[in-house]
């Protein structure tokens, strides 16, 4: 994390600055969300939010989105899918401003150990408490794109992570 500053050494290519559409939360125009060339957001809204683990979203479309993926079975609110199919899943592609942002399977699903096991769970989370067409983005997308939160010009800036060996995840 760096404060009042970007850190170059961190991602490349050009840091792709958006604005933000609301004044109380960071949320910037989403032009789409795609898997496999389906659609499920067209021209939505999307907070890009430190305090979120997941992407959550809508029940319709995360619905669609998890039974895509292929979740083999549910608990609590956590969705699981098995862990040998990662390979197998596709990427998905967040669309801001024209230029594709691509979570590839390896960086969006999540693996925990549980009981001495590896399980793995779809990131997707329903939250029905949303408006429609609005997604939230946390530390799954943030992991793979580097973000700047620019307070003093009201936007936020997007580029890729630059694959480091030995980095900490959190």
């Amino acid at each position: 994390m760096v404060l009042g500053g970007v850190n170059p050494e961190y991602f490349e290519g050009d840091l792709e600055y958006m604005p933000t559409v609301n004044n109380n939360i960071w949320a910037v125009r989403m032009s789409s969300l795609m898997i496999n060339d389906i659609e499920f957001c067209n021209g939505c809204t999307a907070s890009i939010d430190t305090g979120t683990s997941t992407i959550i979203g809508g029940r319709e479309q995360v619905t669609r989105i998890n039974t895509m993926l292929g979740i083999s079975y549910q608990f609590g609110r956590r969705n699981f899918l098995d862990c040998k199919r990662i390979d197998m899943l596709p990427p998905v592609e967040f669309i801001f401003r024209k230029k594709k942002y691509i979570l590839e399977p390896q960086d969006y699903v999540i693996k925990e150990d549980f009981w001495f096991k590896t399980v793995c769970s779809s990131p997707f989370d329903i939250d029905d408490s949303l408006p429609p067409n609005f997604w939230v983005l946390g530390d799954v997308f943030m992991r793979r794109f580097y973000t700047v939160f620019d307070f003093g010009q009201k936007r936020i800036g997007l580029t890729y992570v630059l694959n480091k060996k030995n980095e900490t995840r959190i």
